[in-house]
């Protein structure tokens, strides 16, 4: 297999850039596949080939050199499954007269001429991550597979309670503290309103957020969390899985589907670490988790008040969830997919 990407660049904090860079890890260490990188950052060791190439693709070497391999493509494009993605796929499959499949993060919706020009375009699968996403597709004549994406949980797992204790005192979080986290971009687009409203309702409660460091803040989101007591992070933080180690609750508020990619990797991490989860309806979410005490779905901000009011902190099964979604299980059914 063939994977082709843009999305290989540092800092790797975002859960775009994150999913490609585990997913293709697996892919080249169990499936040999040839990586292609088409940005020009050559600094992942196990990029075979790297090309600085402009929107549309124009390199013939870079066709040639693909279509020399004889082998099925996997296309993952920074910008998901834009209609510009969607041209380029199309051009891979014209150039290298390869089968193409496109990795899609987010869902899109275009509008009428988008549409034509998507129709018009060589035909490609598109992998997507929920039932819905792949429903809009179908009805516009696009062949879908949904597959969600993964969790490593090796890095993300569960602490005992003395490592627990220790990481709270590293951080400076009181022990006996009842902290909130989020993993996320600080943008007006997150809902991370939802946050400011629960520290409002619940002031004893530590709320956390770790923000994107590849991705530009809303200063005024910023120091409305800052002001109203909410601890945020903004720098790149190296061993992420320690944050999650130290919190009781995981929040994902995000309503906007444009706000992130349709299998939150934050909720994956957290539940590998076994955190009970408080989270919107999102993406692939509704479709492989179940609500149950440990796994809330929520409409509003008082829902979430409630649940921390009510709910008691207790043995916690996150993690059993997660095991069919580990970065090498995708990697396999991704790998069996393209062929």
């Amino acid at each position: 297999m063939i994977v082709i990407t843009d999305l290989l660049t540092e800092p790797y904090d975002e859960g775009a850039k994150c999913a490609t860079l585990n997913l293709i890890d697996n892919l080249k260490q169990h499936y040999g596949s040839i990586i292609f990188s088409i940005n020009g950052d050559d600094v992942i060791d196990y990029v075979d080939f790297s090309y600085s190439l402009n929107k549309l693709l124009f390199n013939l070497s870079f066709y040639k050199k693909v279509k020399s391999y004889n082998d099925k493509v996997l296309y993952i494009p920074e910008a998901s499954i834009t209609t510009g993605s969607f041209i380029r796929a199309g051009l891979i499959k014209t150039f290298t007269k390869s089968r193409v499949t496109m990795l899609s993060m987010q869902p899109r919706k275009y509008n009428p001429v988008e549409k034509l020009l998507i129709k018009i375009t060589p035909k490609i699968r598109v992998i997507t991550q929920s039932s819905s996403g792949a429903n809009y597709l179908n009805r516009m004549g696009i062949s879908t597979l949904i597959l969600p994406l993964g969790v490593d949980d090796n890095k993300f797992n569960v602490v005992d309670g003395k490592s627990r204790i220790l990481l709270r005192k590293m951080h400076s979080i009181p022990f006996d503290a009842n902290v909130i986290l989020h993993v996320g971009h600080i943008r007006e687009s997150r809902n991370l309103e939802w946050l400011i409203k629960i520290k409002q309702c619940l002031p004893e409660i530590k709320v956390i957020i770790v923000g994107s460091t590849s991705t530009v803040k809303d200063e005024r989101l910023y120091k409305s969390l800052v002001q109203n007591g909410i601890i945020t992070i903004t720098d790149y933080v190296q061993n992420i899985e320690e944050i999650y180690k130290i919190a009781d609750y995981y929040i994902f508020p995000v309503i906007n589907k444009d706000a992130a990619i349709e299998t939150p990797l934050s909720v994956f991490e957290a539940m590998a670490c076994n955190i009970p989860i408080i989270t919107t309806r999102f993406g692939c979410l509704p479709d492989i988790f179940r609500q149950d005490q440990w796994f809330h779905y929520v409409k509003t901000s008082d829902e979430v008040v409630k649940i921390l009011q009510t709910h008691r902190i207790g043995e916690c099964n996150n993690r059993n969830k997660i095991k069919l979604y580990t970065w090498s299980s995708i990697a396999k059914q991704i790998s069996e997919i393209i062929g």
